[in-house]
């Protein structure tokens, strides 16, 4: 998914309350809001050995984390 295209936030939504027995309102994350990568530091596409038929295939997208492991996501 692109981010350049379209806004990306999380949803609004209400949920009940067991503890003070009232609706509140609360954020769903969405999980479109983290950050993939498709390519590794040197630039190269992100391959995976296969030993069964020893080729290199294809990876699917990474995600991102920073330094301290915190996976990167989009907004706020």
């Amino acid at each position: 998914m692109s981010v350049f295209d379209k806004t990306v936030k999380d949803k609004e939504t209400i949920l009940f309350n067991p503890i003070t027995g009232k609706l509140d309102m609360a954020l769903k994350f969405n999980p479109d809001r983290i950050v993939t990568n498709e390519r590794n530091a040197a630039g190269t596409l992100l391959m995976t050995y296969d030993p069964a038929s020893q080729t290199h295939i294809l990876s699917d997208p990474a995600i991102v984390v920073d330094n301290n492991g915190n996976v990167v996501v989009v907004g706020n």
